[in-house]
């Protein structure tokens, strides 16, 4: 026994049996190679399947496993004996009919299976018991004859003749590059220069020509009216830019955009939007035009359908049809039939399923026929016309079979960058070797045995923690000292505060108002759905502004006292006050003296004080910055134009004579 397990060294089953000897515990290997993603790691199933109808009471979900037999017809050439093992089958009903599909085994198919045929098979539950069925025919295949343009992912083809239910998308479309960027409306002031913004992809363009090229004379034979005269093929070889068309001089016109140079096409799928960057243009109206952006790449199959060997047989299949519209005068209404033309001028018909305006591309189905560039088309109920620029049909055929492949699918996510348990290639856990070990035991305790017992060299490895069962630790209320809990925490919870006090700070101009009572709190609202306690717009605490006036000296305020009154006055900054008067009467160096008759009138004023304002000044008041109301004489003269001492005449003057008195 022990031999057995040292040769099972590295394997899956010697882990578990290690863990379970030494901790009984049941132990889980993984490997991380199984989940890295590999470039080309997807598997892609295509399978071979065959639709038939029950006869009688059989039921066909008895066959997996079987072998189907079609019998031979000895007096047809065609109908041959065929057999196949049945790997799986599905019943689904289509129309009110039951239908069941049976996934045949590839390798096992010998013969031609016809349609309308019954084909036996041995019921898988009582070997007693024959099932029969009748084959009928599904739509085998798809091909594209003509892969047009501006189709998007999932447009849906429709399918006429025998047979139902059959559905068919388009699953691919391929991406080209503007060809074309027309001019559907000029507008006006423009500039050559002018840039063409695209909303996707990498496309440049310019505005190319304004005001319009050179156009022939009416009525001029084999032309037609958007004609131009141009310049002759070698003329423009060797430039960097392409265009031919002789353009008049800047500012003969309105600016009107009349070309655009397409510089660098990209590669699109589906039209841009396109807009005009101009310092002065506007109300242009412009489009792309590309013939192979959303080209069909690929058709795919997503239901078989029924009974497609029914007259008519093969069925036909009609694309969507995709118009590129010019000159349209208002917009198409959705489900209203539009009426064109085709090559021969024979009269199509289609009923719109969409307009985008934004590229002008109009989007319809069951059209009577194909649509011609350069022809008018009008709206039955909206009225509204307008002009194809371009189209390009899409067209496509089918074939029909008693056994067919499916379009296919991938089993599994491997290879597939968007599934999320899936991982790059680390060098360390996600590698070829290395291996998890998941067990619930911390890998302390079991490390350094299980390497020199069971692990290979080489190989990394790494433990996690099984959890094996979730405990719930919330905290519960104790009814008794042995008893059990009873409820959670949460329903012992007390409310230890019942008022709510509030102090929120304000001034006397922010817009609140002062509660009436500031310092009272409000009961506790504990409902979740009380959002303010307190009204809005008012406040508890007042912050007060202080407002500190500074003179021009420096000095706020003084104290004195006058006529043994107590003052506080401010110092004014500008005018006489008594003690300035006080310096002039006394002082001799001024030109101007103030005597004591002068200020014997001036009255006392700015004590605040109404017993002494108003009376008149006493000698001592005149010790004090106290404001007066006296004006100091002045002296004002002019200098004579004609006196010595003027400044106005020159000696250049032609006008001063010397015996002037």
């Amino acid at each position: 026994m022990l031999n057995h397990f040292i040769r099972a060294k590295g394997t899956k089953r010697a882990s578990e049996i290690f863990f379970k000897l030494l901790f009984n515990e049941n132990a889980e290997l993984t490997f991380p190679k199984e989940n890295m993603l590999r470039v080309s790691d997807g598997t892609w199933d295509i399978k071979k399947v065959l639709r038939c109808k029950e006869v009688g009471d059989s039921e066909s979900l008895n066959l997996i496993g079987q072998t189907i037999t079609q019998a031979d017809v000895p007096s047809s050439l065609i109908i041959n004996e065929a057999t196949a093992i049945v790997e799986n089958v599905f019943k689904f009903s289509i129309g009110g009919e039951t239908i069941t599909e049976i996934i045949l085994n590839e390798d096992s198919i010998d013969g031609t299976f016809i349609a309308g045929q019954n084909i036996t098979g041995v019921d898988n539950t009582d070997s007693d018991v024959v099932i029969s069925c009748t084959l009928m025919a599904s739509i085998a295949t798809k091909t594209l004859t003509n892969d047009g343009s501006y189709y998007n992912p999932n447009d849906t083809t429709v399918i006429t003749g025998g047979g139902n239910g059959a559905v068919i998308n388009i699953e691919d479309v391929g991406s080209g590059a503007l060809e074309e960027i027309y001019v559907d409306a000029g507008g006006t002031g423009y500039e050559i220069g002018d840039t063409i913004n695209f909303n996707t992809g990498t496309a440049t363009a310019q505005v190319s020509v304004v005001n319009g090229g050179i156009a022939p004379e009416d009525n001029t034979t084999g032309m037609s009216a958007t004609d131009h005269i141009v310049l002759e093929d070698e003329t423009t070889k060797g430039d960097s830019y392409t265009g031919n068309k002789i353009v008049q001089e800047a500012n003969t016109g309105s600016n009107d955009i009349t070309d655009v140079r397409v510089i660098l096409g990209g590669s699109y799928n589906t039209l841009p939007t396109l807009t005009i960057t101009s310092t002065s243009g506007n109300n242009a109206s412009i489009f792309a035009k590309g013939s192979e952006v959303g080209r069909i790449t690929k058709l795919k199959t997503t239901e078989l359908g029924a009974n497609y060997g029914d007259s008519p047989s093969p069925p036909s299949l009609a694309l969507p049809t995709y118009l590129l519209l010019k000159s349209r005068t208002a917009g198409f209404t959705i489900g209203e039939t539009i009426t064109g033309l085709d090559a021969s001028s024979s009269v199509v018909t289609a009923t719109v399923v969409s307009l985008d305006t934004n590229t002008n591309l109009l989007k319809c189905s069951g059209a009577s026929g194909i649509f011609t560039a350069e022809t008018q088309i009008s709206g039955g109920s909206s009225g509204t016309t307008a002009t194809i620029h371009h189209v390009d049909q899409a067209t496509a055929t089918a074939t029909v079979d008693v056994i067919v492949d499916t379009d296919g699918a991938y089993i599994g996510q491997d290879g597939h960058i968007s599934e999320d348990s899936m991982r790059i290639q680390d060098s360390l856990l996600y590698q070829d070797y290395s291996y998890i070990i998941k067990v619930g035991r911390s890998i302390n305790e079991w490390r350094d045995t299980y390497k020199k017992t069971l692990h290979s060299a080489g190989f990394y490895f790494k433990g996690e923690v099984d959890i094996t069962n979730n405990v719930n630790m919330r905290l519960k209320n104790v009814t008794g000292l042995n008893s059990s809990v009873t409820e959670e925490i949460l329903g012992v919870i007390k409310t230890i505060f019942t008022t709510i006090l509030r102090r929120k700070l304000g001034t006397v101009d922010d817009g609140t108002s002062l509660r009436a009572n500031p310092l009272a709190g409000v009961p506790a609202d504990l409902d979740d759905s009380t959002h303010n306690h307190f009204t809005p717009n008012t406040r508890d605490v007042t912050l007060k502004r202080q407002y500190i006036l500074k003179s021009a000296g420096g000095v706020v305020k003084e104290t004195t006292a006058i006529r043994s009154n107590s003052t506080k006055f401010g110092v004014p900054v500008a005018g006489p006050t008594l003690k300035g008067l006080s310096h002039r009467m006394l002082a001799q160096h001024f030109a101007t003296k103030v005597s004591v008759s002068d200020v014997a009138g001036i009255r006392l004023q700015g004590t605040q004080n109404t017993s002494i304002d108003g009376e008149l000044n006493n000698l001592s008041d005149f010790g004090f910055k106290l404001k007066s109301s006296f004006t100091i004489p002045s002296e004002i003269w002019q200098i004579s134009n004609d006196s010595f001492d003027e400044t106005l005449a020159t000696f250049d003057s032609g006008s001063i004579k010397f015996d002037k008195a």
